[in-house]
């Protein structure tokens, strides 16, 4: 007998996970027990917080450039 198994996905984009050939459809994930998270950008402040948080010493400009490059998102 095999082991039950479970999947966890982790996206920041659902529009392209949902566009690639071999993807799991809402409902499949929804039949595993998914939950979905809606998850706003982060500001410029919430990147230096980051950072700060993971012992970065940045700039406040530095986290700037960081938040226009990644445009607030934290998984890149």
């Amino acid at each position: 007998m095999n082991a039950p198994w479970r999947a966890r996905v982790l996206g920041s984009q659902l529009a392209e996970l949902l566009r690639r050939p071999g993807r799991l459809l809402t409902t499949d994930l929804a039949l595993i027990g998914a939950t979905w998270l809606t998850l706003q950008p982060l500001t410029s402040a919430d990147v230096a917080a980051l950072l700060a948080a993971h012992g970065e010493d940045v700039l406040p400009e530095e986290a700037a450039a960081l938040h226009r490059r990644t445009e607030g998102n934290p998984l890149p």
